[in-house]
């Protein structure tokens, strides 16, 4: 379980098999922070206690549950993000111009503010379930199907995400999961810390509608 998703065992299969099997047009990634010897000493050094602690309880946790499945013989990529405002701005000048289709939970989006995709050519929303998306799995995925295939996929759904964007690979479609990247754009435009321990279990929690 976590908080915007129960545990499922279908989908804990799928996204087992993304990481132990390769797929044609599919780059899965990995948190370095948690494989790379050096991270252990950033993590030491960092002076955000949250997030110190954070790392230091669950990479222990996330390495038993996922080196096993972890194939040695496939290449994984790396995911972590620095979430700053040159980040943020690589990722605009790559939405710029383009066709975007943005599938999320309808809170998170009328939450922002600052909107990281408001760059593009064009843009449409598939809205999903706050919580628990991947139980009308086949209803997302049937919708986004029915896009041109100019359009890029940005998929904003948790666990479900990672599955989309295997199976729209499958189909030909250019997807990205991107996790949380309009709430931290739109947080860091307006100045709200995650260093701040009840802001961090806000941000990484269900998506509400704010008052």
């Amino acid at each position: 379980n976590i908080q915007f998703q129960d545990a499922d065992e279908k989908l804990s299969k799928r996204l087992r098999e993304l990481l132990s099997t390769p797929q044609e047009k599919l780059i899965v990634g990995l948190f370095s922070i948690a494989h790379k010897p050096f991270a252990l000493n950033n993590i030491i050094k960092n002076d955000n206690v949250y997030f110190k602690e954070y790392w230091l309880y669950n990479i222990p946790r996330y390495r038993k549950i996922i080196n096993k499945y972890i194939n040695q013989d496939l290449s994984y990529y790396e995911v972590d993000m620095n979430h700053n405002a040159k980040f943020h701005e690589l990722w605009r000048n790559f939405f710029t111009g383009k066709r975007l289709v943005l599938t999320g939970c309808k809170e998170a989006f009328s939450n922002l503010k600052f909107n990281i995709f408001d760059v593009a050519k064009e843009l449409k929303y598939e809205f999903v379930p706050n919580k628990n998306c991947f139980s009308v799995y086949e209803d997302i995925l049937s919708r986004l199907k029915g896009y041109d295939k100019d359009f890029i996929h940005i998929l904003m759904c948790g666990p479900t995400a990672c599955v989309l964007a295997a199976d729209l690979a499958q189909e030909g479609f250019k997807a990205l999961d991107l996790g949380h990247i309009a709430k931290h754009y739109d947080w860091e435009k307006r100045g709200i810390s995650l260093e701040d321990g009840e802001n961090l279990a806000k941000f990484f929690g269900t998506d509400e509608l704010e008052r």
